[in-house]
C-alpha cells in the first residue's frame, strides 16, 4: 500500500506540475518525466528506509 501511494503521488505531482503532458504536444515528454519522478521518489524512500533500518521509513 505504501509503495502504491508513493508512485501515485509522484505521478499526480508530475501531472499537476505539467498539465500539458495530457496534450498531444506534451505527451512526448510525459513518460520520461513521470518515470524520473517515480524513480526519484522510490530511491528517496529506499534511502530513508536504509537509514531508519526499518520498512516504511517513518
Amino acid at each position: 500500500m505504501r509503495l502504491w501511494r508513493l508512485v501515485e503521488g509522484a505521478v499526480v505531482d508530475a501531472l499537476k506540475s505539467h498539465p500539458d503532458y495530457l496534450t498531444e504536444r506534451g505527451e512526448r515528454n510525459a513518460v520520461e518525466s513521470i518515470t524520473k519522478r517515480v524513480v526519484g521518489t522510490l530511491a528517496g524512500h529506499a534511502h530513508q528506509v536504509r537509514e531508519d533500518g526499518r520498512l516504511g521509513g517513518s
